[in-house]
């Protein structure tokens, strides 16, 4: 018979943040946005595009680590092209993304007053 230890509860549905800012760079979400993912039982995890060979390979990560979510952060100018499956994942872009995504983005229009 197994040993049932103590568990460590986990946060629900896992969601993931990618990104391609250096951590301490100005205009990072990555804590409020964890933040606010616990108080609605989700588990936000940061992912930084620039440490995997491509965008596929970021995107098998992902999926077989069970995340379905992904929020698409701001990137650095030498940023590599977010080149994931879309299909697999929900997606919603904090920014304007930097290379053509095949997803519908909403941008405040400041030349509309």
């Amino acid at each position: 018979m197994r040993w049932q230890g103590e568990r460590r509860q986990e946060a629900g549905r896992k969601l993931a943040l990618v990104t391609s800012l250096n951590p301490g760079q100005k205009y990072g979400v990555g804590k409020p946005l964890r933040e606010a993912g616990q108080r609605r039982g989700y588990s936000v995890e940061c992912f930084d595009r620039r440490t995997y060979p491509s965008g596929e390979a970021l995107g098998r990560i992902l999926y077989n680590r069970g995340i379905r979510g992904v929020f698409v952060g701001l990137v650095s100018e030498d940023s590599p092209a977010l080149d994931l499956d879309w299909d697999l994942f929900s997606v919603v872009a904090l920014s304007w993304p930097r290379h053509p995504c095949p997803f519908h983005s909403v941008a405040t229009d400041m030349f509309a007053a």
